[in-house]
């Protein structure tokens, strides 16, 4: 959606003030014209019976624009005058969309690489909670802790290695789904799949889309497990074969997944 700018002493500026209604209307409907159409202002005379719609005589609203100078007569129509004074070019329309789309992309991209946890909650032990519940204060004196058994490292696996699958027909959430969204052509952006639209549009997307969640559900010790994302994707999807997990990472999934 582009804006026209108008100030709030607009009605009252000399040239403006003076005006018919139907000038005044014609006048404001063409600004707004111009500044969706990005024509820097410029009004073609073909169009004159549409902007005016409001009119009654056209013809006679435009003339008296040009009289009171603020319209300039162009060769092909009208300019609005000094409408690029207040309001801005074509081009910089365009160049302030693309930084805020280059700013949008990148912010999304930081976030599908964080480090953190995919279901954003903490699952230490702090603060004296335990689990949701408020554990009560330790005695004194404290007596001696008791030895706890040392967690081994979460398992990696590997490309060939046969993992437990999901669920027979379970869904992975796609773009407006309600358990969350996945963006499939951020995905295969940030794996490095070259030319993902021709890719995207001759599988299955709603597969396409449980290996995007699934990327999005591991560590990033266990995304550099695997040597080629692209080469992976491609054959798994290709072939129909949906993501398998271990059993931690089919619960840190569902758990993701469930608070989305």
């Amino acid at each position: 959606m582009s804006w026209v700018r108008l100030d709030d002493q607009f009605p009252d500026h000399p040239k403006v003030a003076g005006l018919s209604n139907d000038a005044f209307c014609l006048h404001v409907t063409s600004m707004c014209w111009t500044a969706k159409q990005q024509t820097d202002g410029k009004l073609p005379s073909r169009l004159l019976t549409r902007l005016a719609w409001r009119c009654q005589d056209p013809a006679t609203a435009a003339a008296e624009l040009e009289a009171a100078g603020v319209w300039d007569k162009t060769p092909d129509g009208w300019e609005i005058h000094d409408f690029l004074v207040y309001n801005p070019t074509k081009e910089q329309v365009e160049e302030l969309a693309a930084k805020r789309s280059a700013a949008g992309t990148a912010g999304a991209m930081a976030r599908w690489q964080t480090d953190s946890k995919p279901d954003g909650k903490s699952h230490g032990k702090e603060d004296g909670k335990h689990d949701g519940k408020i554990m009560p204060p330790s005695p004194s004196p404290s007596p001696s802790p008791v030895p706890t058994q040392t967690q081994s490292p979460p398992h990696v696996p590997t490309e060939n290695e046969q993992l437990t699958p999901l669920a027979d027909g379970e869904q992975a959430p796609t773009n407006g789904h309600s358990s969350g969204s996945v963006d499939i052509s951020l995905f295969l952006s940030v794996i490095g799949f070259n030319e993902p639209e021709p890719f995207v549009k001759n599988v299955n997307e709603t597969l396409l889309a449980k290996w995007a969640f699934y990327y999005q559900c591991l560590t990033p010790t266990e995304r550099r497990a695997i040597k080629s994302w692209p080469a992976l994707i491609n054959d798994r999807v290709r072939n129909n074969k949906p993501p398998r997990f271990t059993g931690e990472q089919s619960a840190r999934f569902y758990q993701a997944w469930g608070s989305a």
